[in-house]
């Protein structure tokens, strides 16, 4: 992908994995900095506002021109995975999505899997 970063959040709904909490964020911090950016479960790819850049690249939002981002089901709440660029251009709104959803899908798949071994 060629990417300045990336950022993988897991978002609490409540009911989540005990293992996945230590990482989570609240469901409501989460739709305050992203508001509908990823509503109906979308892949957006283009130019993200300051304050969602700010939300999922922490230190490294300044970096960030442009990004793709996705957010995966999981139980009890959701995780988002987003790389970004330093390049404005290089993550598009017209850009197809597949293989981000494929990699969006891998990430939360994996997750479960961690959180049912560390439940054993």
């Amino acid at each position: 992908f060629e990417v300045s970063a990336t950022s993988v959040r897991v978002v609490s709904r409540g009911g989540l994995d005990p293992s996945l909490l230590s990482e989570a964020i609240d469901a409501e911090v989460a739709d305050l900095a992203t508001g509908a950016l990823l509503a109906g479960g979308r892949i957006v790819c283009g130019v993200l506002r300051e304050t969602e850049l700010a939300f999922l690249f922490s230190g490294r939002a300044e970096a960030v021109a442009s990004a793709a981002v996705m957010a995966v089901a999981i139980r009890g709440g959701h995780v988002i995975v987003a790389l970004g660029s330093s390049d404005a251009d290089h993550f598009r709104p017209d850009m197809g999505t597949l293989f981000l959803s494929f990699l969006g899908d891998t990430v939360a798949q994996r997750l479960a899997q961690l959180a049912a071994e560390a439940g054993d």
